[in-house]
């Protein structure tokens, strides 16, 4: 959690206040900002009193799942829950019935993160034995993170 018990892994502290600043040292205008913005910083704004995050972003800015702090945090996450998920295997005979166990539990696993608005979406959840090395279980899975919006682009029409 970023700063707050209050915001999960998927929050975006885009628009979040900070506590505990009195001022910034220096204020951009718009174009200064979003320029800086898009070379991967995070931008701060004063709104007196208080001062407000505008963009949260980081120095990746790539792509989507690489420009955003909150995408990184999410799958940091579900790294550590499906690791954690599947720990209870290791040390166990590889039987018939480990395989679907081993899917079942990621598959619960992902689907808990779904509930908790960390995970949109998943599918593909398999596993199989390394045609290499049969003491390793090849475990994959495909997830999208929850997004947040950071842009609203407005289309407006005029008649008479």
């Amino acid at each position: 959690k970023v700063v707050s018990p209050q915001y999960d892994e998927a929050t975006d502290m885009t628009r979040k206040e900070l506590v505990g600043f009195k001022r910034l040292s220096r204020t951009l205008d718009s174009v200064e900002a979003n320029q800086t913005a898009v070379a991967g910083v995070t931008i701060l704004e004063d709104r007196n009193p208080s001062i407000r995050i505008r963009q949260w972003f980081t120095t990746d800015m790539a792509t989507v799942l690489t420009r955003t702090p909150y995408v990184t945090q999410v799958i940091d996450k579900v790294q550590k829950d499906i690791r954690g998920s599947l720990d209870q295997f290791i040390g166990q005979k590889n039987l018939p019935s480990l395989i679907p166990a081993m899917k079942a539990s990621m598959s619960a696993t992902l689907q808990s993160l779904v509930g908790s608005q960390l995970v949109s979406q998943f599918k593909g959840v398999d596993a199989t034995v390394s045609p290499l090395d049969p003491t390793i279980i090849l475990a994959e899975a495909f997830y999208k993170p929850v997004f947040s919006v950071n842009w609203v682009r407005v289309t407006l029409n005029v008649s008479a």
